[in-house]
């Protein structure tokens, strides 16, 4: 009996340790499992934002730019001679047919075709006062390529407009 005894103490105690030992497992299996669960969300978290980043990027190779053109059209020096001559023709009209100021009415035609071919009408939108400024400074400087001569205050006030207004 006393053998069985021993025998029992120590099957007892290796099913005590066997227990321990298993739960020992279980425990350190809830711990890797535990630390796993973190893992993952923070593994969300990081591939979260990158998704959208990955979606805008196709996005903007699915837009397709058209090429653009030169942004300022180009006219061939005959071309431009001819519009300048007629809008330097239309100055003189303008004038009442007043002989004297012909290089006037040429460098303010040429003004007047580049603003034209330049295009720059849709570029920029400024107020009233902005643009009556413009103007006002704009029919100034006509009036000291004229040679600082009065009595077409009113012409220099609608060449002015129509500079300013085609984009010079």
């Amino acid at each position: 009996m006393a053998v069985k005894k021993a025998q029992t103490k120590t099957s007892a105690a290796k099913k005590t340790t066997t227990k321990a030992s298993s739960a020992k497992k279980s425990t350190a299996k809830k711990s890797t499992t535990a630390k796993k669960k973190p893992a993952l969300r923070s593994a969300k978290k990081l591939t979260d934002p990158k998704e959208p980043a990955k979606k805008a990027a196709v996005k903007k190779n699915a837009v397709k730019k058209v090429p653009k053109t030169s942004k300022k059209p180009t006219l061939t020096p005959e071309e431009f001679f001819q519009q300048v001559s007629q809008k330097a023709f239309e100055i003189f009209e303008r004038r009442g047919f007043i002989h004297g100021q012909e290089y006037f009415d040429w460098t303010v035609a040429e003004d007047l075709v580049r603003a034209e071919t330049a295009a720059n009408l849709s570029a920029k939108k400024v107020g009233e006062e902005e643009l009556n400024r413009r103007i006002e400074q704009k029919a100034f400087e006509l009036f000291e390529r004229r040679g600082y001569q009065h009595g077409s205050d009113q012409l220099d006030w609608l060449l002015a407009k129509e500079l300013i207004e085609k984009g010079q």
